[in-house]
């Protein structure tokens, strides 16, 4: 088999979770073809993964040399970054990867999740916005949640409220939703509407101090490389 086709066989490892088998099939691809930009970056990931960081970040730099436009490493690449508390190497190679691939709604995603904390609200806004346009439905609910977290610290909390209402809709299960919702109803002088989200919220889960869920779980992150 070609190179292409040992790494295509190894993104289905790499889905299974099969990682062994993959590093074997991407050693053959190294054999075949040792400056193989896909092979770099499914390596990298499997490393990533298994908390060598260093080798994951190597490889993720030769498949972005090889191919600059490589949204894969560059999106898994900022992991790394984040790990190692670098925020501004992090943007960078999420807006080189948006760049690569408009659609990559998890870049979007992960690049509002830094911009809102470092208090960049607009922009970080923006992102979950376009989250929402083109993500899929477990990602768009976390970005209805952080965007609706964003309009409550900027007390618009009509906004905030259609979010987690939104929210409740997506994943009615998750008792901080509740819970903030019912704190901008306070805001508002809406106390029955409060009274009625804080009763909910006890229902699923313990009071707020105690509580371990804090918001919808998300989609995982870019798995594989596609070959090219």
């Amino acid at each position: 088999m070609p190179a292409r086709s040992y790494t295509i066989r190894a993104n289905i490892w790499i889905r299974k979770g099969d990682y062994e088998r993959a590093m074997s099939d991407l050693n053959e691809a190294f054999r075949l073809d040792p400056g193989y930009p896909s092979a770099f970056s499914n390596r990298g990931y499997i490393e990533m993964k298994q908390g060598e960081y260093g080798r994951a970040m190597a490889d993720f730099n030769e498949a972005i040399r090889l191919n600059p436009k490589d949204a894969f490493a560059l999106h898994n690449r900022c992991a790394i970054w984040e790990v190692k508390g670098d925020d501004d190497h992090a943007i960078a190679d999420y807006t080189a990867a948006i760049q690569a691939n408009p659609k990559l709604a998890r870049a979007h995603f992960d690049r509002g999740s830094i911009r809102m904390k470092q208090g960049d609200y607009e922009r970080a806004i923006a992102d979950f916005d376009e989250v929402i346009r083109v993500g899929s439905r477990p990602l768009a609910g976390n970005a209805y949640y952080l965007r609706g977290l964003v309009f409550e610290k900027r007390e618009d909390y009509e906004r905030a409220i259609a979010d987690f209402s939104k929210v409740i809709q997506l994943a009615p299960q998750f008792a901080e939703t509740y819970s903030h919702r019912a704190d901008c109803w306070s805001l508002k002088g809406q106390p029955e509407r409060a009274a009625a989200d804080y009763k909910q919220a006890s229902k699923l889960a313990p009071p707020r101090g105690k509580a371990t869920q804090r918001k919808p779980s998300s989609e995982s992150g870019l798995t594989t490389s596609t070959p090219q």
